[in-house]
């Protein structure tokens, strides 16, 4: 058996890296909406309206922001059904006693995957296929040119259901319409911070001025008689021409500050969103191609027109399916969808240094929660609950940042063991990958105040380029890089030991998701920990030195009893004789 031949739904680089990077991304999208967007209360004040005129507005919430978003991206993803129905135009039941239908509950009954609804369109030139629905609605909808193709062309038609059907045995409907739904939600966020900015700020304060304008102490004899000519139509007759001219620079330079981080935020999610239908195609084509064989789903898709061009190439980007060569050879090596690219890995430093600015710029986002917490978060003290509260906020908070990051360099070790490329690894492999992270923190470090604050800083004259290169070559940012960079080869070489010992071992079922989740996330931790307590022991040894150094042997030990157990749990027993050959489970295509 080929050594490369492996499942890559068996390890953590399927489509889950992708969801959990989008899902990231769309909560630091969404607190920054929801930090740009006025609170509650300055658009339905509690007291007297008069007193908006003497008040200035408040940013909102980002938590505000963060659960708008879940809610309205939980009911587009509860309705997609029905907008995915109508995708052909009008539609009809397809009849068991079909020929197509008895063709689909056979490839779902070997797939072992239930199908729900069975529709077909009215278009007999359409040979396409979706699948969509809830978890408990299963929903394929086919071109009644398919209904044909059953008779005529039966492995064509068997390939292209198979494909779909192969969409619900991976978990990829669920991924690819709730990702949607979350980059749907950001959008309307992003469109409600421009209206804000554009139309309803300036707005509000129009009616700020008018009530400071038309506003008359109780006290004042003259209030009985001028009440009537304090209308908002003698207001803009007397005060309109100011307020217009106002409004350019009241609005321009928040909206240029704003655009290009919603341009940058719209960008990523929509990438990354392209980036994980894509994956999932080239996964659905594995699974369909392990059910009627490689040669026929390559010559299935071999019928499909082919476009190679300069275009083609830019374009794929953004394009929900790869590239027909591209989709060709990973049905002969599925394998090589789960190896991360160069560019993966600067992609994910640049995403990471972006969002942790985000975050730490609000005080870590604690702040939301209450005003209270971020000063407890600053002045911590061991016996304030409170303070306890904030920390662990803020650890959870930060806890998401690196998981894709760690996702990508465990992706790295599996397809490098798997692949039995052993010389291939190696340290060097590994510090190849996290100096591009680390690049990436950097290029986000310099390059998130210019998309963010730079238009607006060079039209106002500051000398913007002196502080950007200021900040690339800061000591300090770099030692926080370096400091980063160092706990990932950690962390990264920890995986390979342990990796090596999962993936030769016998066990027959499939390791569990949560298991690969646990080991990513503990191992980080427990380098971050040792790594902190070293520092601290090192700063401050004369008085506390050796109580952090107790700490990081504690770290330490601890993992170590927890981190055998689990990887004896994940490998099961060694294989007699070496390391020949893989785990059984990690063949199953």
């Amino acid at each position: 058996m080929t050594p490369l031949r492996i499942n890559p739904n068996r390890f953590p680089s399927g489509t889950n890296a992708h969801f959990v990077l989008i899902c990231i991304t769309s909560f630091m999208v969404s607190f920054w909406a929801g930090r740009s967007l006025p609170s509650p209360a300055d658009l339905l004040p509690k007291t007297d309206w008069h007193a908006l005129a003497y008040h200035n507005p408040v940013n909102g919430s980002g938590l505000t922001g963060v659960v708008f978003c879940g809610c309205l991206a939980i009911v587009l993803y509860l309705f997609h059904a029905r907008g995915q129905r109508r995708a052909f135009g009008k539609t009809d039941e397809l009849a068991e006693q079909d020929s197509l239908a008895s063709l689909i509950k056979s490839i779902a009954s070997r797939m072992g995957v239930r199908v729900d609804r069975l529709l077909v369109d009215r278009d007999i030139t359409n040979g396409d296929a979706l699948a969509f629905g809830l978890p408990k609605g299963h929903t394929i909808l086919a071109g009644k040119r398919l209904r044909l193709m059953s008779v005529v062309a039966p492995s064509e038609c068997q390939a292209r259901m198979a494909h779909e059907i192969a969409h619900f045995r991976n978990g990829d409907v669920f991924y690819a319409f709730l990702s949607r739904a979350l980059v749907q939600a950001n959008l309307i966020l992003i469109m409600l911070v421009i209206a804000w900015l554009l139309l309803l700020q300036p707005l509000t304060m129009v009616i700020d001025s008018y009530l400071t304008w038309s506003y008359c102490p109780p006290t004042d004899p003259l209030c009985a008689v001028l009440k009537d000519r304090h209308k908002f139509s003698d207001f803009l007759a007397i005060q309109g021409h100011r307020q217009l001219a106002a409004y350019g620079p009241l609005v321009l330079p928040g909206f240029i500050a704003v655009l290009p981080t919603a341009l940058f935020w719209v960008l990523l999610l929509f990438l990354e969103h392209r980036s994980l239908l894509r994956v999932r195609e080239v996964l659905a084509d594995a699974q369909a191609a392990k059910l009627i064989g490689t040669e026929a789903m390559e010559a299935t898709l071999s019928r499909q027109p082919r476009i190679s061009s300069i275009w083609d190439t830019v374009w794929s980007p953004f394009s929900a399916h790869p590239r027909l060569a591209e989709r060709l050879r990973l049905i002969e090596y599925p394998s090589d969808v789960a190896v991360p690219t160069g560019y993966r890995f600067l992609f994910l430093g640049l995403v990471y240094s972006v969002a942790s600015q985000l975050l730490s710029s609000y005080n870590n986002s604690i702040i939301d929660i209450d005003a209270r917490f971020g000063t407890m978060f600053m002045v911590a003290k061991p016996h304030d609950l409170g303070s306890w509260i904030a920390v662990l906020w803020d650890a959870a908070v930060f806890a998401i940042l690196p998981f894709p990051i760690l996702a990508a360099l465990l992706r790295l070790n599996i397809s490098s063991v798997a692949s039995q490329a052993l010389p291939s690894i190696g340290p060097l492999r590994i510090l190849k990958s996290v100096v591009l992270i680390a690049f990436g923190v950097i290029i986000g470090d310099v390059g998130f105040p210019f998309i963010q604050f730079g238009f607006s800083l060079s039209i106002s004259g500051h000398p913007f380029a002196t502080s950007i290169v200021a900040r690339a070559t800061s000591v300090g940012r770099l030692l926080v890089v370096l400091r980063f960079a160092l706990i990932l080869m950690a962390v990264a070489l920890l995986y390979w030991i342990a990796l090596r010992s999962i993936l030769r071992g016998q066990r027959v079922t499939n390791v569990s998701a949560i298991f690969w989740g646990i080991a990513m996330v503990s191992t980080y931790y427990v380098v971050w920990m040792i790594y902190g307590a070293g520092h601290a022991a090192l700063i401050n040894w004369l008085e506390a030195g050796p109580y952090f150094a107790l700490v990081a042997l504690l770290c330490a030990a601890v993992y170590a009893l927890v981190a055998i157990p689990t990887v004896r749990r994940m490998s099961g027993k060694s294989q007699p004789g070496g390391t020949q050959h893989l785990a059984p489970w990690a063949y199953e295509i």
